[in-house]
């Protein structure tokens, strides 16, 4: 009887050592931070983006285009390229007297103001936003600075193909249009999405 008495004894307290190792290993917080996202929270995520992409978007369509075109002549009359610019809400179109002596006729369309590649770039955001860390705010002031970064690289490479167009001819336009053209926006979207999932990845590793 005492033997029997002792082995109880013994597995008691080897029942109450396991359960220590146990608790310390697994402890019961863990197992509640990291839980996954919640449907709310993907669904908070999904509708912030969509007001945050509306908003802005309408804000880009509205007025981009002018003060495109705006920045446009500023940056040609420093050359002391002459310009002549007729603004409309709709696509603004700019005379730009060449070196040769013919006029370049400009049009800002959607594709030359930026707006279709910050339309993409909205997309791929709206898409994308609700799998990366970080909150809400955060995700949509990356959002904004993608935007802006957009517009100034529309602004830069319709610059270029201006200049190069006035010492080669209106003729020369189209081709430096093309080699600078919409397909060179992969760049900026990369640069930014790659600074976004470091500043983010930073912030779930912290």
């Amino acid at each position: 009887m005492l033997i029997l008495i002792q082995i109880s004894k013994a597995k008691v307290f080897c029942m109450h050592c396991a359960g220590k190792i146990l608790g310390a290993r697994y402890p019961h917080s863990q197992s509640t931070r990291e839980l996954p996202y919640e449907p709310k929270s993907r669904a908070l995520h999904i509708l912030g983006g969509i007001g945050a992409m509306v908003s802005s978007y309408l804000v880009v369509w509205s007025g981009s285009r002018l003060i495109m075109a705006e920045a446009l002549s500023q940056v040609l009359s420093a050359a002391r390229i002459s310009v002549a610019s007729f603004p409309s809400s709709d696509a603004p179109l700019l005379f730009v007297k060449l070196l040769d002596g013919s006029t370049l006729n400009l049009l800002l369309t959607p594709q030359r103001s930026g707006v279709l590649s910050v339309t993409i770039f909205g997309l791929l955001f709206l898409l994308l936003m609700y799998r990366l860390e970080g909150s809400i705010w955060l995700k949509i002031a990356w959002f904004e600075l993608g935007l802006l970064l957009g517009l100034s690289w529309s602004l830069i490479r319709v610059s270029i193909a201006v200049f190069v167009s006035y010492f080669f001819g209106a003729n020369a336009f189209p081709v430096a249009e093309f080699l600078t053209g919409p397909i060179t926006d992969i760049f900026w979207m990369v640069t930014v999405w790659s600074l976004m999932l470091s500043n983010l990845g930073s912030k779930r590793r912290g």
